[in-house]
C-alpha cells in the first residue's frame, strides 16, 4: 500500500502518476514525458519517525540541492525532474539541544529511506566516516562511485548483522524497501540498538552500552559480532536485571581529566563512545592504558560528555598550560629555555615526537598557540643595565657573553649532574649538536639552542678540568699510576637517578657487557651515557658486583616510592589522578609508554607497594 503525502507534494505525485497513465494510454513513446520516474520518496526514522528537513543533492558538475520537510510519519518526497542521478540525501533534526544529521543514497528515482543503517551503508560505500564533509563535496564522480558501491555495502552489513535481522524477523533492504516507523521489525531494532559511525569505525551497541558489533568502515567483513550483547526480545521472558548505573563523571575524572582537564572545561565534549573506543584501540595519545574500561563505562563517559553542556570556554591560559605540560623538561616559564618558540614549532615537535612530545598530541591548536603566546609575552628576567662610563664618545655595549655554566645547569644538569661532577667533561660542541640532531637520550628537546649556546656549554665542560692528583714524592720517582676510576661515583652521577643508591640498587651483578649493550640500544634512554669509556663502564659494573649485597629489604614503602617516582607527574598521593591503579596497569604503562620506561628498574614488589598505596 503506497504512503500518501500531504499538501502540494501529494498533489504533484498524483498528477505525475496521472500524466504517466495518459501518456501510456496514448502510446507515449519518446514524447518527452518522464512520468513517475521522477520521484524519490522514503521515510526518515530512528525507531520513532523523525521531524526535520530532508535535503537532496544531485550529481551534476554544478551540484543542485532541493529541500522538503518530513510529514508526521517521517515520510518525504522529491520531484527530481531535471536533476542528475545519483542523489545523496540528508536529514537534519534537533535532538534535545543539539542538531543531528543522517544520510542515505538514491541511485535514481524510487525509494530511498534514511535511517541508522542507511547512514552506515553510505560510510561503508565511501570508506569514510565524515559524511558531513562528503555531502558538502561537489565531486560528481565521488557520488557516482558511492552509488555503485551502495548495494555491496548494504549486503555486507546485512550479512554481519544477520543475527539481529533474524531476532527482529526482518530481511528488508534498509534503503530501497518500503519502510514504516511503527516500532516493528527493523524499526523495532532501531528502537533497541544504537548504530554510530565515527572515527573511521561503525559501532552497534545495546542501550546499556554493550558492544554488539564493531568494524572499520573500510572493512566490514573483518568486524566482530558479540551475540551475548544482543537485546532481549519482548515475550522471551522477564527483562534482565538492569546493569549497574555507571558514574560517568567519576569515570571521566579518574581516567581522562589528567590529560583533558576537568569535566567543566574539557575540550572533548561531544566525543562518542565509538570515538573513545577507537582512540583506546589505536592507543592514540597513550590511551591504550584505558583498555580495561568496559563498553558500559566508555558509554557512561560519552554520556556525561554529551549531557553536560560546556559553557563558553574561557581563553586558554598559556601559563597554566605551560606549567602543566612543559615545565618538567624546560623549567619554569620565567626561566624557560624555550622563549620565542612559535606555535608551528611546538606543533611540529609534537607531530614528530621530538623529545617524546607526542604525549602532548591531545592539545588543541588554540592551546598550543596559548603556550607559544605565553613564551613570547612573558618578559625574561632583565639583565641589569650597567651604568655607562661617562665619556665624550660612549663605547658600544659589547654583546653579552653567554654563560655556559648557567646554560649547562638549565639544559643538561637534570640528566648529567652538576657541572663540577659531570661525566660529560671534554664533550665538544659538534658532539653535543649531533646528539641534539639525532634526539639521543631525548636531547631533541634542546633543538632551540643556538650554535653559540651549544659552544658555550662545550666551553664550560672544557674549562673546568678535573683536578690532577698530586704525585706522592719519593726518593726514587716512580711512574704516576693510572688514576683509579671511582665506579661508585660514576654510578651515583650516571645511574642513581633511575636505579637508586648503590647500596640498594636493583642492578647488582650487572656486567659491563650488559651495561654497554643498554647504552648502545638506548634502552630506557641510556643512549645519553654514550660518552662513558669502556674503563668507566667496567668500573660501574665492578662497583655493582663488589658492594656487599644489601640486607633483606624492609617491606617497600609505597607512599615514599610514589612520592619519589610518580608525584611529579600525578600529584600528591592524596590527590593523585591515578588513584586505584593496579600493579598490572602500572607495569603495563612502564612497559608500553616511553615516558614511563625510565621506571623499568622498579621491582615487582615496589610496583605492588605503589599500587597498594594508591
Amino acid at each position: 500500500m503506497r504512503k500518501s503525502f500531504g499538501g502540494i507534494t501529494s498533489i504533484m505525485l498524483v498528477c505525475a502518476l496521472g500524466v504517466t497513465l495518459l501518456v501510456s494510454g496514448c502510446g507515449g513513446g519518446n514524447s518527452g514525458s518522464t512520468g513517475s520516474n521522477t520521484i524519490v520518496t522514503g521515510v526518515a526514522a530512528t525507531g520513532a519517525p523523525l521531524s526535520g528537513t530532508v535535503s537532496l543533492k544531485d550529481s551534476s558538475d554544478a551540484a543542485r540541492e532541493i529541500n522538503t520537510a518530513t510529514a508526521a510519519d517521517g515520510s518525504y518526497a522529491f520531484d527530481v525532474t531535471g536533476l542528475a542521478a545519483p542523489f545523496m540525501l540528508k536529514i537534519e533534526w534537533t535532538d534535545g539541544s543539539s542538531s543531528r544529521q543522517m544520510y542515505s543514497m538514491a541511485t535514481g528515482p524510487g525509494t530511498a529511506n534514511i535511517n541508522p543503517l542507511s547512514n552506515a551503508a553510505v560510510a561503508v560505500a565511501a570508506h569514510i566516516s565524515d559524511l558531513t564533509s562528503l555531502y558538502k563535496s561537489t565531486d560528481s564522480i565521488t557520488f557516482k562511485t558511492i552509488a555503485k558501491n551502495i548495494p555491496a555495502a548494504v549486503d555486507s552489513l546485512r550479512a554481519k548483522l544477520s543475527p539481529l535481522f533474524e531476532q527482529y524477523k526482518t530481511a528488508q533492504d534498509p534503503i530501497t524497501d518500503t519502510f514504516r516507523a511503527d516500532h516493528t521489525g527493523m524499526d523495532k531494532m532501531f528502537d533497541e540498538v544504537t548504530i554510530e559511525v565515527s572515527g573511521g569505525n561503525i559501532a552497534v551497541m545495546n542501550h546499556t552500552g554493550g558492544m554488539i558489533f564493531s568494524a572499520p568502515v573500510a572493512d566490514v567483513p573483518a568486524g566482530t559480532f558479540h551475540p551475548e550483547n544482543m537485546p532481549g526480545m519482548p515475550g522471551t521472558g522477564p527483562a534482565p536485571a538492569p546493569a549497574p548505573v555507571q558514574d560517568g563523571a567519576l569515570l571521566y575524572s579518574t581516567n581522562c581529566s589528567g590529560c583533558h582537564g576537568s569535566l567543566a572545561v574539557t575540550g572533548k565534549r561531544g566525543a562518542t563512545a565509538a570515538r573513545i573506543q577507537a582512540a583506546i584501540t589505536g592507543k592514540i595519545g597513550g590511551m591504550g592504558g584505558l583498555s580495561t574500561l568496559t563498553a558500559a563505562q566508555i558509554q557512561a563517559i560519552a554520556d556525561v560528555l554529551a549531557a553536560t553542556p560546556s559553557p563558553a570556554p574561557a581563553p586558554a591560559d598559556g601559563a597554566t598550560l605551560y606549567n602543566n605540560n612543559c615545565r618538567g623538561c624546560h623549567g619554569t616559564l620565567a626561566t624557560s629555555s624555550m622563549r620565542g618558540t612559535t606555535a608551528a614549532k611546538i606543533q611540529s615537535a609534537i607531530t614528530n615526537n621530538t623529545g617524546g612530545m607526542k604525549i602532548l598530541s591531545t592539545l588543541t591548536a588554540s592551546q598550543v598557540q596559548a603556550i607559544a603566546d605565553a613564551l613570547g609575552t612573558t618578559a625574561p628576567i632583565p639583565t641589569p643595565t650597567p651604568t655607562p662610563t661617562p665619556t665624550p664618545t660612549p663605547a658600544p655595549t659589547p654583546a653579552p657573553t653567554l654563560d655556559g655554566a648557567a646554560l649547562y645547569t638549565t639544559n643538561c644538569g637534570r640528566c648529567h649532574g652538576s657541572l663540577a661532577t659531570s661525566g660529560k667533561r671534554g664533550t665538544t660542541a659538534a658532539k653535543i649538536q649531533t646528539a641534539i640532531n639525532n634526539n639521543a637520550g631525548g636531547m631533541g628537546s634542546l633543538s632551540n639552542l643556538t650554535a653559540l649556546e651549544v659552544q658555550a656549554i662545550a666551553n664550560a665542560l672544557g674549562t673546568t678540568p678535573t683536578p690532577t692528583p698530586t704525585p706522592t714524592p719519593t726518593p726514587t720517582p716512580t711512574p704516576t699510576p693510572t688514576p683509579t676510576v671511582d665506579g661508585a661515583a660514576l654510578y651515583t652521577n650516571n645511574c642513581g637517578g633511575c636505579h637508586g643508591a648503590l647500596a640498594t640498587s636493583g642492578k647488582r651483578g650487572t656486567t659491563a657487557a650488559k651495561i654497554q649493550s643498554a647504552i648502545n640500544n638506548n634502552a630506557g634512554g641510556m643512549g645519553s651515557l654514550s660518552s662513558l669509556t669502556a674503563t668507566q663502564v667496567q668500573a660501574i659494573a665492578d662497583s655493582l658486583s663488589s658492594t656487599a649485597p644489601a640486607p633483606a629489604p624492609a617491606p617497600a614503602d609505597g607512599a615514599s616510592l610514589y612520592a619519589t617516582y610518580c608525584g611529579s607527574c600525578h600529584g600528591t598521593l592524596t590527590r593523585s589522578d591515578v588513584q586505584g591503579a593496579s600493579a598490572s596497569k602500572i607495569q603495563s604503562e612502564i612497559s608500553g609508554t616511553r615516558q614511563m620506561n625510565s621506571l623499568s628498574g622498579l621491582t615487582s614488589t615496589q610496583i605492588q607497594a605503589i599500587a597498594n598505596a594508591l
